[in-house]
Formats: structure tokens, C-alpha cells, sequence
């Protein structure tokens, strides 16, 4: 009985350190659609700034329709590799992307490049969303020390609207405390 006692304490009841992976994620992918306007006039630059920012709004799709290949790609890494390596390397990428999208010229310093780039790195932070997503619900669902499943994949899923809300603040705050003449580099 007392062996009984210490399998159960041995479980884990609290939801799994992994799903940070997922605010970081959504972090950075959501950052992008909160400095819309920005990066329209960055990277679309135009006559009319409804067209721009329907192109913006378009490379912003196609991070979306990344996302399935991404599952496809990072889950068969997970299943050749291992799943902690594969969602990790997603979370990296989505990192690198984002920062490499910091750091992008936009259309006036290097033309046409610029949003080329832009759509390659926003294709690059859909695949990473699509590949962290799917291991970390796997790793949560196979992992035998997780007691309360159904709990900890309804948290896994529920954290990625912090990421939503921490890219919200930032961005508010970011704008609010930028002055009008670095507006074009706040994003």
C-alpha cells in the first residue's frame, strides 16, 4: 500500500512546464498582427494604405496556412527523434524568425527583398506554431506521470492566450512610449 502512495505522490497533478513554449509561441506569432499598421507602411509601402495593409494582413495568412505543415513536419521529427528535441527546435525557430523580423530593412532601404523576407520569416514562425503546438500536446497526453490529462491539455491550450495578451501590452506599450519620429521602428 505505501508503494501505491508514493506512485501517486510521484504524479503530477500540475500542468506541465512546457506549455511556456506555447505563450512564447503565440507571443511572437501574434506580435505581428498587433503592428499591422507598421509593418504595412514598412514593408508595403503604397499610394493607398488600405492596399498595404491588405498585403500585411495577406503575409499574416500565410503564417496560418503554415501551420499545418508545420504539425506534418515537426510531428513526424517528433516521432524520428524525439518530441521534447522537436517541439524545442520549433520553439527556436519561432524565436529566430521573430527576431530576424526585428532586425529586417524594410522597402526603402532594400526594395522588393524586403517583403519577400517578410513573407519567408512569417512562413517560418507558421511552421514553428504548427510543430510546437502538436508535440506539446503529445508529450502532455503520452507522459504517464500526468494524472489529470484532460486538465493539463485544456491548460496547454488555454495558455496561449497569455501570449496573446503579453504581445498586447507590449505592443500598447511599446507604441505609447515610442515617440512619433522611432514610430516606424516600434514594431
Amino acid at each position: 500500500e505505501s508503494n501505491g502512495e508514493e506512485t501517486y505522490k510521484r504524479q503530477r497533478e500540475t500542468p506541465p512546464k512546457i506549455s511556456l513554449g506555447n505563450v512564447i509561441e503565440w507571443y511572437d506569432f501574434s506580435l505581428y498582427g498587433y503592428f499591422a499598421v507598421a509593418i504595412a507602411a514598412t514593408f508595403f509601402p503604397n499610394l493607398n494604405p488600405f492596399i498595404s495593409l491588405l498585403a500585411t494582413f495577406a503575409v499574416f495568412g500565410a503564417g496560418f496556412l503554415a501551420r499545418p505543415l508545420g504539425a506534418f513536419v515537426f510531428g513526424h521529427l517528433g516521432d524520428k527523434v524525439g518530441r521534447h528535441y522537436a517541439m524545442n527546435l520549433s520553439i527556436a525557430m519561432m524565436g529566430l524568425a521573430t527576431l530576424g523580423m526585428a532586425f529586417l530593412p524594410g522597402f526603402s532601404t532594400i526594395g522588393i527583398l524586403a517583403p519577400i523576407l517578410l513573407v519567408i520569416l512569417r512562413m517560418l514562425q507558421g511552421l514553428s506554431a504548427g510543430g510546437q503546438f502538436g508535440n506539446l500536446l503529445t508529450i502532455t497526453t503520452e507522459d504517464e506521470n500526468y494524472r489529470l490529462k484532460g486538465l493539463n491539455i485544456g491548460i496547454a491550450y488555454a495558455v496561449s492566450v497569455i501570449g496573446f495578451l503579453l504581445a498586447a501590452f507590449v505592443s500598447v506599450i511599446a507604441i505609447k512610449l515610442t515617440p512619433d519620429s522611432l514610430q516606424e521602428y516600434a514594431w
